[in-house]
C-alpha cells in the first residue's frame, strides 16, 4: 500500500531512527509516520482531494476553517487543495505539534 515511497530493504537500526524524519515524496518538510498515516488514510496522499460532502481538502483533509488557522497567510481563505504539498505537509506538522492527533477522525 506504501507505493507512493520506496522502501529501502536495510535492517540497521539506523535507517529506523531516521525513518520518521524523512520528507515526504513532493516536499522538503519532515513529516512524521503517524502524519504520513494520516495522509494515506484521509486522502491516499492525494494533494488536490476533496471531499464533496465536508468539504475538507488537500492530502491531510483540512476543513477551511483549520486550514485558515494553521496556513501561511498567502493561503489562507483559498482551498488547501490548491496549496503546494510542502505548504500543506508544514501546515499538518504544526497542527500535530500544537492540537494533536485528534484534530483528525482517522488518527
Amino acid at each position: 500500500e506504501q507505493t507512493e515511497q520506496p522502501q529501502q530493504e536495510s535492517t540497521s537500526a539506523s535507517s529506523e531512527d531516521t525513518s520518521s524524519s524523512e520528507a515526504s515524496s513532493g516536499s522538503s518538510v519532515e513529516v512524521n509516520d503517524h502524519l504520513k498515516q494520516i495522509a494515506q488514510r484521509e486522502s491516499g496522499g492525494d494533494i488536490t482531494a476533496i471531499n464533496p460532502s465536508s468539504g475538507a481538502a488537500g492530502k491531510y483533509q483540512f476543513l477551511q476553517s483549520t486550514w485558515d488557522s494553521v496556513a501561511p497567510a498567502e493561503y489562507v481563505g483559498q482551498s488547501p487543495a490548491s496549496a503546494p504539498e510542502s505548504v500543506q505537509d508544514a501546515a499538518a506538522v504544526e497542527l500535530y505539534n500544537t492540537a494533536g492527533a485528534s484534530q483528525w477522525v482517522t488518527a
